[in-house]
């Protein structure tokens, strides 16, 4: 029975802050909303979370689903997300990474103890999906489909149509009427009618972007929203209801007008509700009209929405928002009116022609109306000429999320307006004929392109503050072809900033011959084909890191892949003689060079351990090479560590051999077989020239870079000599479990550092050491590469400019937000990558490295790839979008930097541009948090425009909107009223361009709620808990005694008899390990979700030796036999079974061996992946 919950309830089941240092005070206040929540939507059947863009409404959503769930184990939840981009966000990332980091206890109603959901999760692309997971899985709690996916396109005629929908009826075996249907809304009506009758009933349905639906669902509702109010039953459309209670999300709920935010919510009403909140806040909206102060209004809706507002603590000081942002508006104004250049001269003359001209325009053809952001003139004047010639036209995707983006892009004058509230229906710039006319003429006269200050100067700053002050830039634009134009640019700026390195640094040939062999190749057609980001993420790099090269940069081209014949004639050249960039790679990727991005444990724990063992080679090599394990350098290498490791632990007394052991497991995980069958000898001569070899983590530490640049090294050296001490059995086992995740989080945090050196900017700085090393002798060559990344950090210790330090300390310094967004697939979770695809599974997600991206409609299918390399320190340095990214992607980790410079006249759209590095965990709050002023690290916003020009006045408007808009949400000031303007009227007002509001913002939607004796006690959640542990879940099997044949002793085992007993096996064994808690997952997993076992199969469990299943229905009771030895061969699983001559495939997974009288084989389990498939062939074996 879901009862309201006390906040020290809810505290006791999650921790909110996911265990990040500093964001204490966030989690608490994401709790204190999703409470809050939970107790909405019992009293009213829904609730809106509007708290402002990047507070984590992700997050509390998903802690409210968790309170209802822990009380009500099967509760089913519906999510609505706005994209299939947002929904692979929700599902693949924010789900799992939730349920590890922020539930405290493994409930086995919310987590199970390895961090993985035991509610079974299905993310439904297309209504067919939905359908599909409906009628075949009806266990699945947690189901994820995009709005976008309810456009429900069909194509063709009206046959085509009835076809389509006749299958998806008998897909979910329910009956359709479609005689005389000729219309298509009708046909999508009778499939939202199907839909609706094969669902199932969810207790609760979460919209993200919950404006998205302020259209309602009535007749000239948009397709997706009638389809989702039919399919749905919501307030009485369609059939049946088949949801409970509703949660929306929205950082932007209403921008001014509560009529928008009354249909949202309508679509969603309890249709027995004697006060429905819609009609609530419909009683608003009129008070609204009639005059009534916000401060009245907001009081109204404070009982049905939830709205935070962004704060941070600094340094005492609590501030909003907007005052640790800065935002530059009039000081973003470009002014021609001081500088008497030459230059400047025909910028101001053409300048002033243009102004003239748009002014004559907008009287008489736009009938003296002044538009919001729809001049072309105002981000470029015309495509550049030079788009064809250095890069062919983007790749069109017609994906379901920029239709209307993509059917425009042949338009050059076409405004990108797929996600802008305010943008015009027409999407075409009103002054799009004119500037051709304009410019045209201009070439006619002068056979060049026009200048154009805006474009100019901005691309400056830009390119100056990316790849001189190291500080990743986040562009909106408008107009489609502003993407290229400023693609070009900063591109352009790249190069120039390259070459002068490339010069300073001594490399033969720089800049002159090099831009000279790059003109070469783009003359002759040699260029990339598709621009920037845009190429493919997942090429198979299997056998090579390399890709073809890319006349974009002088990086993509020369630095990244394989050179063409330009390249390769530049680097033959008498005077230059270059070996080539690829070489180097490949020794990096097989060769001893390899070895520089491991972990050197032996020498790294020598210099902080005096008085260790003494280890000699002879021992280590010898043991090393009884490890199975690939020949590769770096794998004997790890081999070594890991035989150093076990020796120590053998040779240590037991206190202080508990570190060694540890480490030795971990290590020993590191070492994956190649699949050869013979061993590899090490000899003593080779694993003392491996040992030798230097690395990077270690050369930090010994050059005081350490802190700096891998302190999470030391970190995990500290926690495992610390571990276990004092502490009990329990205590020890938990303290070595998180000594285990630490290292595997280190672990990986060095893959990403080494794929960083091998594919990213650093890859230039170990070129140029590599060009003066003995490129013959590995290991010189190794120490010229690690010598080379130390000079260059020790230049820039706290990585104050673009470059190699800059880009390894900012890896370093948001690690944990780097790995929680980008990698969280790595670590934990059920779909956890294998150790052994670490290295293959980074690269693939963060190549292709480029100095400049962009996002359009164009690139639909690569957008989610390009956010994740924002994301990460490093290229891109520029993101050029569209408002394609102005909804649901994180790009906050690296970047606190935004200019719009096109801009839409609603603030909604601003803020939420904003909002895509202004989030919780940002660049910007890590810096402030840590010390840093509001001007050294706060966001920074900027409006750059043409001060002298019309623009000027829509900066102004804007900024006049924007703060009417802070106005009207929180609890400051007065309400401004800005109404449609004509030009005579806005430039007859001689207000300046307002500054951003400075004033402290308080919400008036905080979270408040009282408490009463009934809600649920954090003592209630405590003994949830308890009953998962120990025997507590198993009250219902039989204990019996069983004479142990070899000892003589009476054994306990356990008989299970239900599922319910073996989850609580799983959940709470202190013998399992990992791998083998893994496999048992897998078999339970499979089995199905019935409370019950099925009758015929006995399960045995004997905590100290192994657990069994048998098939009671044969004749002899145990011929299909499964026994899992566990807690003795970590990290290995060992199974011994009699079903594999009725399962061939299990010994496909793995290779087996005869045990004893012939009757069983045995199987080693060393592999997560392999664990799980092994687990599902056993299970299904079983069921048969």
């Amino acid at each position: 029975m879901q009862r309201p919950w006390s906040r020290q309830a809810a505290a006791e089941l999650l921790d909110m802050s996911g265990k990040l240092k500093g964001f204490e005070d966030v989690g608490a206040k994401q709790l204190d909303a999703a409470v809050a929540l939970h107790r909405m939507l019992l009293t009213h059947g829904s609730a809106y979370l509007g708290d402002e863009v990047g507070m984590g409404k992700t997050y509390v959503a998903l802690a409210t689903v968790a309170l209802f769930r822990h009380l009500q184990r099967g509760f089913r939840v519906l999510y609505l997300a706005p994209s299939q981009n947002v929904l692979s966000k929700w599902h693949g990332r924010e789900l799992p990474a939730f349920i590890r980091n922020n539930v405290r206890h493994a409930d086995m109603r919310l987590s199970r103890p390895d961090g993985t959901p035991p509610a079974r999760s299905a993310a439904c692309m297309r209504v067919d999906d939905w359908l599909k997971c409906a009628v075949s899985d009806p266990h699945v709690l947690d189901v994820f489909v995009p709005l976008s996916a309810l456009s429900f396109q069909l194509y063709g005629e009206c046959a085509d149509w009835c076809k389509r929908v006749t299958a998806l009826a008998e897909h979910g075996g329910v009956q359709v009427d479609l005689e005389g249907v000729t219309e298509k809304k009708t046909f999508k009506d009778r499939a939202a009618e199907i839909i609706n009758k094969a669902i199932p009933f969810y207790d609760l349905v979460v919209i993200d972007e919950a404006h998205l639906l302020k259209g309602g669902a009535g007749t000239a509702a948009a397709d997706r929203a009638r389809f989702l109010a039919r399919a749905l039953g919501a307030n009485r459309h369609g059939g049946t209801r088949r949801f409970g209670a509703a949660l929306l999300l929205s950082g932007t709920p209403f921008d001014r007008d509560l009529v928008a935010a009354c249909a949202t919510v309508r679509g969603v009403a309890q249709p027995d509700a004697e006060l429905a909140p819609h009609q609530a806040i419909a009683s608003l909206a009129a008070r609204k009209r009639n005059g009534e102060k916000w401060s009245e209004l907001q009081a109204g809706l404070k009982p049905y929405m939830i709205r935070r507002v962004q704060k941070l603590q600094i340094e005492g000081v609590q501030l909003s928002r907007n005052q640790y942002r800065v935002e530059l508006r009039a000081e973003a104004g470009i002014s021609l009116a001081d500088d008497e250049s030459e230059r400047a001269l025909r910028q101001r003359i053409f300048t002033a022609v243009v102004q003239k001209r748009l002014i004559e325009h907008i009287d008489g053809a736009n009938e003296g109306r002044f538009p919001m952001a729809m001049f072309s003139s105002w981000e470029a004047y015309s495509p550049p000429r030079k788009t064809k010639d250095n890069k062919a036209e983007p790749v069109a995707s017609y994906g379901d999320d920029d239709v209307d983006d993509t059917q425009r892009a042949a338009d050059s004058n076409a405004l990108d307006t797929s996600k802008d509230d305010a943008a015009p229906r027409d999407a075409r710039a009103v002054d799009g004929a004119l500037m051709e006319d304009i410019v045209g003429s201009y070439r006619e006269a002068f056979s060049e392109e026009p200048p154009h200050p805006k474009l100019e100067a901005e691309t400056l700053r830009l390119g100056n503050e990316a790849f001189g002050e190291g500080l990743k830039q986040l562009i909106f634009v408008r107009r489609l072809k502003s993407v290229d134009d400023l693609y070009l640019r900063l591109n352009e700026a790249y190069d120039k900033w390259l070459g002068e390195y490339l010069r300073a640094e001594g490399m033969p040939g720089c800049p002159d011959q090099l831009m000279a062999s790059r003109r070469v190749a783009a003359k002759a057609g040699r260029g990339a084909s598709l621009a920037g980001g845009a190429a493919p993420a997942t090429r198979g790099l299997e056998k090579s890191d390399e890709l073809p090269a890319h006349g974009d940069t002088l990086f993509s081209w020369f630095f990244r892949g394989e050179l063409d014949d330009a390249g390769k004639a530049f680097i033959a050249q008498p005077d230059t003689a270059l070996p080539m960039p690829g070489l180097l790679r490949e020794r990096l990727r097989t060769r001893v060079e390899s070895i520089i991005g491991e972990l050197d444990w032996r020498r790294f724990v020598a210099d902080r351990c005096p008085g260790l063992p003494d280890i000699p080679v002879r021992d280590i090599a010898a043991l090393a090479s009884r490890l199975q394990g690939a020949t590769s350098p770096f794998m004997r290498y790890r081999r070594l560590q890991a035989a150093w490791a076990q020796l120590q632990a053998e040779r240590l007394p037991v206190d202080r051999a508990r570190p060694f052991r540890v480490l030795q497991e971990h290590l020993i995980s590191l070492v994956y077989d190649s699949g050869a069958a013979e061993r590899d000898d090490i000899d003593t001569e080779t694993a003392e020239k491996l040992l030798c070899v230097p690395t990077v983590a270690l050369a930090f530490y010994r050059n005081g870079l350490g802190d700096g640049f891998l302190p999470a090294w030391d970190d995990a050296w500290r926690a495992l000599a610390t571990a276990e001490q004092g502490m009990n059995a329990c205590e020890r086992g938990a303290d070595r479990e998180a000594c285990r995740a630490r290292l595997e989080a280190l672990d990986l945090q060095h893959e990403v550092l080494f794929a960083l050196l091998r594919l990213d900017h650093p890859f230039i700085d170990l070129y140029l050491g590599w060009l003066k090393a003995e490129r013959d002798d590995g290991h010189a060559s190794a120490r010229s590469l690690v010598d080379r990344i130390i000079a260059v950090c020790k230049r820039d210790p706290y990585g104050t400019r673009f470059g190699t330090a800059s880009i390894l300390r900012n890896l370093a310094e948001g690690w944990e937000q780097i790995a929680k967004t980008n990698f969280a697939e790595f670590l934990k979770g059920a779909d956890r990558k294998n150790r052994k695809q670490w290295r293959q599974g980074v690269q693939q997600l963060l190549t292709p490295f480029a100095p400049v991206e962009w996002a359009s409609g164009h690139n639909t299918d690569g957008r989610s790839a390009i956010a994740r390399r924002f994301r990460m320190p490093g290229y891109p340095m520029a993101l050029v979008s569209t408002s394609v990214l102005q909804e649901g992607e994180d790009l906050h980790v690296c970047c606190d930097r935004v200019t719009h410079f096109g801009i839409s006249g609603s603030p909604i759209g601003i803020e939420q541009k904003n909002g895509r590095v202004d989030r919780i965990g940002s660049r910007a709050q890590r810096r402030l948090l840590a010390g840093r002023t509001v001007k050294e690290a706060g966001i920074r916003v900027n409006f750059p425009h043409l001060s002298e020009s019309l623009e000027w006045y829509q900066i102004r408007d804007l900024s006049m909107s924007i703060n009417d808009y802070l106005r009207s949400i929180h609890e400051v000031g007065t309400a401004e009223s800005l109404n449609a303007a004509g030009l005579a009227q806005t430039m007859a007002n001689s207000a300046r361009i307002p500054p951003l509001l400075r004033d402290h913002l308080h919400s008036p939607f905080e979270p408040q709620w009282t408490e009463a004796a009934n809600d649920v006690s954090r003592d209630e959640v405590l003994r949830v808990v308890a009953d998962t542990e120990g025997d507590g879940l198993t009250q219902g099997a039989h204990q019996i005694s069983h004479l142990s044949a070899a000892k003589r002793d009476v054994t306990r085992m356990i008989l299970m008899l239900n599922a319910n007993e073996l989850d609580t096996f799983i959940a709470t064994s202190k013998n399992l390990s990992d791998l083998e808690r893994t496999l048992l997952s897998a078999i339970r997993t499979e089995l199905g979700d019935d409370d019950e076992l099925p009758s015929y199969l006995r399960c045995e469990v004997r905590p100290e030796t192994r657990v069994g299943f048998f098939d009671q229905r044969m004749t002899r009771g145990r011929d299909r036999l499964v026994r899992i030895l566990v807690g003795k061969l970590q990290p290995d699983v060992l199974v011994m079974s009699e079903l594999v001559d009725k399962a061939p495939e299990l010994s496909v997974l793995c290779t087996s061996k005869i045990h004893r009288d012939g009757r069983m084989r045995c199987f080693r389990l060393s592999e997560r992946g392999q664990a799980i498939e092994f687990g599902a062939v056993l299970a299904g074996l079983l069921r048969m």
